[in-house]
């Protein structure tokens, strides 16, 4: 006579609910176990989760565990649109000029530059990033170029001729100066939202975000976006 073994069925059980907690909680993070062979990954962000935004402030997660490294303009072009309903910016690829709505030819509704912040990200909370942005439905974690500014802090000895930049101290050993900023471009991830699943209709849900124009030569026409400003209106 067949008999069931219980404590076959509680480890039967216990198995179950192992991989179905994994993939929950890798629904959003297919890449994880690539991600786990480095504890930190650089990553562009351009919304609330910036610095000193609401996102940044209340959810916290860039906040306490991110290390802010600089900002930066993408290398691709985005159209960048607020959408009413979700209350939300969205940076689409350039690539979906078919599905453009009408008044997206206009000088405030085309595709420039984003300017937002690269931040390198713990494993875990870039892991948490891809469930607040449903990553691979509503936007895709895609590699983006981002060209950044940086300047370097050097030690000028006394006696030696003045270079460009800005003094910062003295000490007895010299003069800290600063250097001028110069480009530099890096890989990063950035949420890019899922053309499949947001696609701009003729105005009714979806509006241009404003378009900065260049002001001194070196920063492009860009997006920068903040909730708390007013979101233009195709004219």
């Amino acid at each position: 006579m067949f008999t069931v073994n219980p404590l076959q069925l509680y480890r039967n059980w216990q198995i179950k609910n192992l991989v179905e907690r994994t993939w929950e909680d890798n629904k959003y993070t297919p890449d994880a176990g690539e991600l786990e062979s480095q504890w930190r990954h650089p990553v562009f962000i351009c919304d609330d989760f910036m610095r000193n935004r609401p996102m940044y402030v209340n959810h916290g997660i860039i906040k306490e565990y991110a290390q802010y490294r600089g900002r930066g303009f993408t290398d691709a072009l985005f159209n960048g649109y607020w959408h009413l309903s979700e209350k939300r910016a969205l940076f689409l690829p350039n690539s979906r000029t078919a599905l453009q709505p009408d008044w997206s030819n206009q000088t405030s509704a085309h595709p420039v530059s984003v300017l937002g912040e690269v931040h390198l990200v713990p494993t875990g909370v870039l892991k948490e990033l891809d469930k607040y942005m449903k990553n691979g439905y509503d936007f895709i974690r895609t590699t983006v170029t981002i060209k950044i500014w940086c300047a370097k802090s050097i030690w000028t000895p006394f006696g030696t001729p003045p270079k460009p930049g800005t003094r910062l101290s003295k000490s007895k050993f010299g003069t800290r100066v600063r250097t001028p900023l110069v480009p530099k471009r890096v890989e990063t991830w950035m949420y890019v939202a899922n053309p499949e699943r947001w696609i701009p209709d003729n105005g009714y849900d979806y509006k241009p975000l404003q378009i900065y124009e260049a002001v001194n030569g070196v920063q492009p026409n860009h997006f920068v976006f903040h909730s708390l400003r007013r979101i233009p209106r195709p004219s």
